[in-house]
């Protein structure tokens, strides 16, 4: 069931995300993984050039891609389904937020890191 609920959660707020950011987010594509590399804490990762530094000629090349990691969700929030699904929801979104040029340091300014 934990696979389940974080499957769907993610392809939920991976399919909102374009009706919700319109054509910004068409240029990124949503992967789970099941782990990270070994000695990494990481829940998710974007892998890309944020919007905020491309220029016009910026193009041809792939697209941005944001990674969800099953393994380390499922262990920290696996007993619980709907603490699950709030956590994969903020991973994503915080992904996104990379996306959109967000830093990290900014994302803890404004206390949604």
């Amino acid at each position: 069931m934990r696979e389940g609920v974080l499957t769907s959660t993610r392809r939920t707020h991976s399919t909102h995300c374009p009706q919700i950011c319109a054509r910004k987010c068409r240029t990124w594509r949503s992967w789970s993984k099941t782990n990270h590399l070994p000695g990494e804490r990481l829940l998710g990762l974007y892998q890309g050039v944020p919007l905020t530094r491309r220029s016009s000629h910026y193009g041809g090349v792939l697209p941005d891609k944001i990674t969800i990691y099953r393994g380390p969700l499922v262990r920290l929030y696996g007993h619980d389904p709907e603490r699950l699904r709030r956590e994969v929801r903020r991973v994503v979104l915080h992904e996104v937020a990379h996306h959109f040029g967000i830093s990290d340091e900014r994302l803890i300014e404004i206390d949604r890191y």
